[in-house]
């Protein structure tokens, strides 16, 4: 079996479409957009695009990226509900690409504390 490439991020593309889909304050120059983009209130929203069959891979990947920072930041201000993370885990179930991509980029960036809740979104259950 193959060992999945490593992922390092979305591409600027993707990232534009995105910006332009959500209307996100970007800039162009943020070191780690997901990060500096995330926002709790808007997972809806995101999960909503995810989940909606209109996106490229690459679009879906930066949305995946955007999600999960999201759902971090959530978490830390306890903003985020079981339903929302059981939506994602959804979404990584029925596009292994996606999974395996996002499985390849959080576990090296992703704080101790998160590893938990970053397990259970990409196992996809």
């Amino acid at each position: 079996m193959d060992m999945p490439t490593e992922y390092y991020g979305p591409r600027a593309d993707a990232v534009q479409r995105l910006n332009s889909l959500l209307r996100l304050p970007a800039q162009g120059d943020e070191q780690d957009w997901e990060d500096e983009l995330a926002d709790p209130r808007r997972i809806d929203e995101i999960l909503e695009w995810l989940e909606s069959g209109k996106l490229t891979f690459e679009e879906m990947s930066a949305f995946g990226l955007l999600t999960i920072s999201s759902i971090i930041l959530g978490s830390e201000a306890q903003f985020v509900s079981q339903v929302q993370i059981a939506r994602l885990s959804h979404v990584m179930s029925r596009n292994d690409g996606l999974r395996i991509r996002m499985t390849t980029y959080w576990p090296k960036r992703v704080l101790p504390e998160h590893r938990a809740l970053i397990e259970r979104i990409l196992a996809g259950r």
